[in-house]
């Protein structure tokens, strides 16, 4: 009798492990869908699960661009973004996904239509665990939570854990076809010939084109005449470059545009990110500390070739020079402030916190190579 009595109590603490520990080994797996939608976002900017928890990630693609999907550790995703920024050549073949510990799970590079799984065991440590498209320029603009967590999460207005675009969003489910809408301003972060891995075209209007490097935080060049052919992209080759269509009528040659003090020494960059204003990207990015606004837009007179480049430098200290080549007897370069000398642009700490460069097309160029 006392053999029994002791076999049930047993039986009984081994039910109250299983049944009543949230750890326990035969808990249920919660599942969570993530897509990749339009516009660079996540369609769930965050989601709750609780400590120690299995978790199964459903993510696809419904995008047009390629993406990916990391899980860091707590105050880390900066960190990785900046990790696979600089994996340089080497990031197709790693999907763009660091070595890092901080990663905690990853799901490859997905081309458009995609769709992969991963399992995973939630953290046991409360907190906010990131999860951020690692994909050349992606992540400083998208990116969610997951919060590891018992209690109720802050309102999503409030939240400063998601972007800021998806705060106030109501259905995030829903996404067009397209990465943006097909009219204009339209951009598409891609592969561009002559710039780095993390490119950004943007088709200004029917007319003008340019491309922008976010590796290396710089205006690359402006075409006419067409936008991209991305056959090659969305043929499941993700490597690929987008091809220019059209004609390049401006090509900077002398390197990061910006020197500050009058330094001949090119500054330390780091892209910030991007916000849409009028829905012509405004690019936000530091030079050796200090915070500059870069705004493209096409010039007043839709008859010209052309485009203006408005910069923002608030913080500014000291003199400043941006560089143009004024060489190219195909376009006018002006500005409405500073002083050029040759190409250079002198602008004194008052005139350099915010001014215009203006780029207009006079006379018909040959084919540019790519």
């Amino acid at each position: 009798m006392e053999l029994t009595f002791k076999k049930a109590t047993i039986f009984f603490i081994i039910l109250v492990v299983v049944f009543v520990s949230p750890y326990a080994t035969s808990q249920v797996i919660n599942e969570i869908q993530i897509k990749a939608i339009s516009g660079l976002k996540y369609d769930l900017p965050r989601f709750a699960i609780k400590p120690g928890t299995k978790v199964k990630i459903i993510f696809e693609n419904e995008d047009e661009m390629a993406h990916n999907l990391v899980f860091t550790l707590p105050g880390k995703r900066e960190e990785i973004v900046d990790l696979a920024n600089n994996l340089g050549g080497s990031g197709p073949s790693m999907n763009f996904i660091p070595t890092s510990e901080a990663i905690i799970a990853s799901i490859k590079v997905l081309n458009p239509d995609g769709k992969e799984v991963v399992e995973f065991t939630a953290p046991t440590k409360e907190g906010i665990y990131p999860y951020v498209c690692t994909y050349p320029g992606h992540g400083f603009v998208m990116y969610g939570a997951m919060y590891v967590t018992t209690d109720d999460l802050p309102p999503l207005s409030s939240d400063l854990n998601i972007p800021e675009s998806q705060r106030e969003k109501k259905d995030v489910s829903k996404s067009s076809p397209h990465p943006y809408p097909l009219d204009y301003p339209i951009i598409y972060r891609t592969f561009l010939p002559d710039c780095g891995p993390a490119g950004i075209a943007v088709a200004l209007n029917n007319k003008v084109s340019y491309g922008w490097d976010a590796g290396k935080c710089m205006f690359r060049y402006a075409w006419k005449d067409g936008f991209l052919d991305n056959t090659e992209q969305w043929k499941a080759k993700g490597n690929e470059l987008s091809k220019i269509v059209g004609k390049v009528f401006y090509k900077p040659i002398l390197g990061f545009p910006f020197r500050i003090n009058d330094s001949d020494n090119e500054p330390k960059v780091k892209f910030m990110g991007y916000n849409l204003e009028n829905e012509f990207p405004k690019f936000n990015f530091k030079i050796d500390n200090v915070s500059v606004n870069e705004f493209i837009q096409p010039l007043e007179d839709p008859n010209e070739i052309g485009f203006f480049i408005h910069f923002e430098i608030s913080e500014l200290e000291n003199t400043l020079i941006y560089i143009a080549d004024k060489s190219n007897d195909n376009i006018e370069i002006s500005a409405d402030k500073g002083k050029w000398e040759g190409n250079r642009l002198q602008l004194t700490k008052e005139e350099g916190k915010s001014f215009n460069v203006y780029f207009k097309e006079i006379g018909e160029i040959s084919h540019a190579g790519h």
